[in-house]
């Protein structure tokens, strides 16, 4: 069997995966070496081993007493050493001295350490990374290895390095008061940086078109001649060149052309040369060119020229303002001072600067100090300090002129450091700014001056109180808030981290997140990895974790990229919640759901077979209701016939023979006819209360007032009888079946027309107002998202008890004998139920010899 099959037969974590460094660990003889047989190692190495070729972040694992180093092909790719099975002192050799630790001390005794700054030049252009180890534990739970991660901080130490440089410039410019001096300081800072200026060589451009040299750097005559003419074909630098195109022009080839060049801090010299015209800003003029070598693993690229452009202005700044101080030599001698040098220097500056002299009255001040006052001063007139009004720290004290740090520095002849002060400006608005004093001493000590460097802050401490709500915020979630980075190191933990997993903040930082995930889950994490770094959050991912007691817990993740000022991922922020009750709940809720599944596929079989049925008793329904309606028809004609003989004959005879009929016989007669009458009466009411419910009749718009009218007039015999004052208000239009509407005025009308009382003259009244949501709570039979009207009729008749109210809407139901008020006892069943057919409802409300008032309500 090979070591390849052995090593798969175990089902280890790189079985046919890992790139270049997971073949090497494949192809070598792990029997012949301190880990021996790779089917024998312990399942800590293969799960370290496993995010180790997993992860696109360069990594290392050091294992063991004999420190066997495992490398990804990231990080093979920094140590140029694409070996597997050699120790750590071979691995890391180039870095002994800052890897002392990892190299030395035995693994028992590890702590975690990082070194920064370490410098690679495995590859085409220089690198820098940090070093970060961390012990990890093996089956006994002691330290069995150093976990390694290495972080690419390339960017940070070329901006650090860079920004020295450019600030190295700006001192140069205060440091001579002759032009040659101010070359010579230029040369000098930027020999300080022997990283991005192996070598540095100024030719000055004279008036007469002649070139003359500067350095700092032992460099050959014969290469960079000390003078030259402009014109010399001779020159082996495109002088002319880049002066013409105004733009960083490239030589190559240097070694063939020059031979030995400096080397600055590198293993070999440069063979190309930056080519840099430098030129007053604004307007364009050249004052020269700035050469400078270009090491072997630099990277010529857009952004390191911007950074030559920056050098060459500031050194063209640093030269405009010594050109304008010399011209101001042939000034009066009434305006030649030094004043008059340092506000050429000090307008070139971007910082906010000003002057006073020993009595605090403001001299100089630059355009960015204006901008930051909101105002300009008037020079040797305001004292102090050019702002409006000056504020302590709080925001709220105000702090007089002479208190400021500037009146401070002048009077105790010290700088001040670490002050903060609040400026306002002429429009209200207000900056934070830390101010740097400095007093200005004369040849005897004695203080003439000071000058003031005021740094606005508002926008860091805006930040900072940013971070502070944050950092509460975090501080007092209720969610697990963790951050980590880019190679799963945790760097934070809050409270709920600790409260939900466990461990405590000191327990976790510094430790890989993979202590939280389980084995079958290990590869999430490389997934989200590559997800963060494209800058893509990770929402709701629903997934498991392990407590620091062995719990299993369901959680859902969100997670979002980290990223620093420049804009680059950093990190990932996670926000973990605990979803272990409702994933139970949910689990329980599917199980439920299916169980409601079968019970209504069920229920459903059951209501199709009663849907069926009902169909089946709703078609012999409607058949019945014809039949019923016919029946009822026929029956009322039928009826209604030899009733009217009943009545026709039964007058006749009683006006025939009256003469010859007795008292009693008369009486009988009477009531023979009075009993026709009502009992075709009863059959007209029951055929109109059996029609209600026909389908055919249509709604449409129709006008209560008119059918009112129409109703009034068929009373205005009984009214004039009885001498009924009737009042009408204003009624609506609404869509109603005419007929009904007809039936249920008539009816209303009428009951209040034979119900009245005989010691007082009928008042019937009739109204109609529009139901306002409040009402709603009488009628909780309406839908309260419709419109109603409610159509009252009051009258001052004989009234009813209350608690008769549901009695009095029954078909047949009566209150009173037939002796002393007619009727059939269906009007007001049928008002009922023309109410209902419309959707709406029906109250009566009575009070015995006081009236009666019923009110209808109908949707609008």
């Amino acid at each position: 069997m090979s070591i390849g099959d052995a090593v798969t037969s175990v089902k280890l974590p790189f079985p046919a995966d890992g790139g270049i460094a997971g073949q090497l660990i494949r192809d070598f003889p792990w029997e012949d070496s301190p880990l021996g047989p790779a089917d024998r190692w312990p399942h800590s190495l293969k799960t370290y081993l496993h995010i180790l070729l997993h992860t696109p972040q360069p990594m290392c694992l050091v294992w063991g007493t004999d420190r066997i180093t495992f490398c990804n092909d990231a990080c093979m790719d920094i140590t140029g050493n694409k070996t597997a099975g050699q120790p750590a002192h071979i691995v890391w050799n180039a870095y002994r001295e800052q890897l002392h630790s990892l190299l030395e001390t035995p693994p028992e005794q590890q702590i975690p350490f990082t070194a920064r700054a370490l410098l690679s030049l495995t590859q085409q252009y220089e690198q820098y990374f940090t070093f970060t180890a961390t012990p990890v534990p093996g089956e006994q739970g002691t330290t069995a290895g150093m976990l390694c991660t290495l972080i690419d901080i390339t960017a940070e130490i070329l901006s650090e390095r860079q920004l020295e440089t450019l600030d190295a410039l700006s001192a140069a410019s205060f440091s001579s008061s002759a032009l040659d001096g101010l070359y010579t300081s230029f040369m000098e800072a930027l020999h300080k940086n022997q990283f991005d200026f192996p070598f540095a060589f100024y030719y000055a451009v004279e008036k007469n078109g002649n070139l003359t040299g500067y350095t700092a750097a032992a460099l050959s005559e014969a290469m960079f001649p000390r003078t030259a003419a402009l014109q010399d074909t001779s020159l082996q630098w495109a002088v002319k060149e880049a002066l013409e195109k105004n733009d960083i022009v490239i030589t190559t080839q240097l070694q063939q052309k020059c031979g030995w060049l400096p080397a600055g801090v590198w293993p070999q010299p440069p063979d190309a040369a930056f080519i840099v015209p430098v030129a007053a800003a604004g307007t364009g003029k050249t004052y020269g060119v700035l050469i400078t070598g270009m090491h072997p693993w630099q990277r010529p690229d857009g952004r390191f020229q911007r950074f030559l452009r920056l050098v060459a202005g500031r050194i063209g700044a640093g030269i405009s303002g010594m050109k304008n101080y010399e011209e101001s030599e042939r000034w009066p001698a009434s305006i030649h001072n030094e004043e008059e040098h340092f506000r050429h220097l000090l307008h070139g500056l971007p910082a906010a600067i000003y002057t006073c002299d020993k009595d605090g009255r403001v001299m100089l001040y630059n355009e960015a100090a204006v901008k930051l006052w909101g105002r300009e001063p008037v020079s040797g007139k305001d004292m102090w300090c050019g702002s409006l009004r000056l504020y302590a720290p709080d925001g709220v004290t105000i702090m007089p002129p002479e208190a400021s740090p500037m009146a401070i520095a002048i009077k105790t002849s010290h700088a001040v450091r670490g002050a903060e002060i609040i400026v306002e400006r002429p429009d209200g608005s207000r900056r934070n700014v830390q101010p740097y004093p400095d007093p200005i001493l004369d040849a005897q000590g004695q203080v003439t001056g000071a000058v003031n460097m005021l740094i606005d802050i508002t926008d860091l401490k805006v930040a900072e109180e940013q971070l502070v709500r944050l950092a509460s915020i975090v501080t007092y979630s209720d969610d697990a808030i963790i951050s980590k980075t880019l190679e799963g190191f945790i760097t934070s933990w809050n409270p709920a981290a600790e409260r939900l997993f466990g461990y405590t903040s000191e327990e976790m930082i510094g430790q890989h997140i993979t202590k939280l995930i389980p084995s079958d889950r290990l590869d999430e994490e490389p997934a989200i990895m590559e997800r963060l770094k494209a800058g893509e959050n990770v929402d709701h991912f629903e997934t498991r974790r392990i407590t620091k007691d062995g719990q299993m817990l369901d959680i859902s993740l969100t997670i979002s990229p980290l990223k620093n000022a420049a804009g680059r991922i950093i990190g990932a922020s996670k926000i973990a919640r605990d979803i272990t009750e409702q994933r139970k709940l949910f689990n329980a809720l599917q199980e439920s759901e299916a169980r409601y599944m079968q019970v209504a596929m069920e229920m459903e079989a059951i209501v199709n077979q009663r849907t069926r049925e009902l169909t089946e008793a709703n078609y012999s329904l409607e058949k019945s209701n014809r039949e019923l309606e016919q029946f009822a028809f026929v029956t009322s004609h039928d009826l209604q016939e030899p009733l009217r003989k009943i009545h026709t004959f039964a007058g006749l005879l009683c006006d025939s023979e009256e003469d010859k009929l007795s008292e009693v016989s008369k009486i009988y007669v009477e009531k023979m006819m009075l009993s026709a009458k009502r009992m075709s009466q009863l059959i007209h009411d029951l055929l109109n209360f059996s029609r209600l419910n026909r389908m055919e009749d249509v709604f449409r718009p129709t006008n209560l007032n008119a059918l009112l009218e129409e109703v009034l007039s068929d009373f205005e015999i009984t009214i004039a009888q009885k001498g009924a004052v009737i009042e009408v208000g204003e009624l609506p239009v609404i869509d109603a079946i005419p007929l009904q509407m007809n039936q249920l005025l008539y009816n209303l009308l009428g009951n209040a027309l034979k119900f009245t009382a005989c010691d007082r003259t009928p008042h019937i009244s009739i109204s109609a107002r529009p139901l306002g949501a409040e009402d709603f709570i009488a009628y909780p039979e309406l839908d309260t998202s419709g419109n109603y009207v409610e159509i009252q009729v009051k009258d001052n008749g004989i009234g009813f008890n209350q608690m008769y109210e549901d009695k009095i809407f029954q078909i047949f139901q009566r209150l009173n004998t037939r002796s002393a008020y007619e009727g059939t006892g269906i009007g007001l069943a049928l008002c009922n139920k023309i109410a209902l057919n419309h959707k709406g409802c029906i109250r009566g409300i009575g009070q015995p010899e006081e009236g009666a008032t019923f009110l209808v309500v109908l949707p609008v």
